[in-house]
């Protein structure tokens, strides 16, 4: 068996129909894509964050 191999999420460019087509399947107002769901996390907790703040998150926080 041959494993799929592995494609760096920041060089994957597509157009912003992507984004408006999931967001009317799932009846959005917006949506944002990411390359994985890790990176979705980060981009949610940075935006409540300013420099210096300090976040506490158990080892359990993202468990692909």
């Amino acid at each position: 068996m041959v494993n799929v191999p592995i494609y760096r999420g920041s060089t994957i460019v597509s157009e912003s129909a992507l984004e408006a087509a999931v967001c009317k399947l799932e009846g959005g107002f917006r949506s944002i894509l990411f390359p994985s769901g890790q990176f979705a996390c980060t981009h949610s907790v940075l935006a409540c964050l300013k420099a210096g703040d300090a976040v506490l998150i158990s080892d359990g926080v993202y468990s692909p």
